[in-house]
């Protein structure tokens, strides 16, 4: 279960294509968040100084969501180019135990979403914090 685990690990964390995709789910993320916040004269009719530091949080989380469905969106990719590459049949042939092949992609996804959305909290609520000028 380790060496699967590890595999799904160096095939998100290596390739340049998952890295870069990563990459760009964080930056827009934090940009549409920010964007969210700053236009809230225009959305709600208020200014971002009037706002508290949780409403500005609160329209920066937004962002939060845009990465979620961008880690969906990373994960069906990642999925289809194996089965487009056919190379699921080659580790489905080596892997004697589909249950803990599936188990370990599941465990690593699941981990990474995780990861992303702790980093992704953090980085929005020190923008929020940082872009309400408190």
């Amino acid at each position: 279960m380790r060496n699967i685990m590890q595999a799904e690990y160096k095939k998100i964390f290596f390739l340049r294509f998952s890295k870069m995709y990563l990459l760009f789910t964080i930056g827009i993320s934090l940009a549409l968040g920010f964007i969210f916040a700053v236009t809230t004269n225009v959305t709600q009719g208020t200014a971002i100084t009037d706002l508290s530091v949780m409403e500005v949080v609160s329209a920066n989380m937004l962002g939060v969501d845009l990465a979620s469905i961008l880690l969906i969106v990373f994960t069906a990719l990642t999925i289809s180019r194996e089965f487009t590459a056919e190379t699921i049949y080659t580790t489905l042939a080596t892997v004697p135990n589909r249950k803990k092949l599936f188990l370990g992609k599941y465990i690593i996804f699941f981990l990474l979403s995780i990861a992303m959305s702790i980093l992704m909290a953090a980085l929005i609520s020190d923008q929020s914090t940082h872009s309400d000028g408190q």
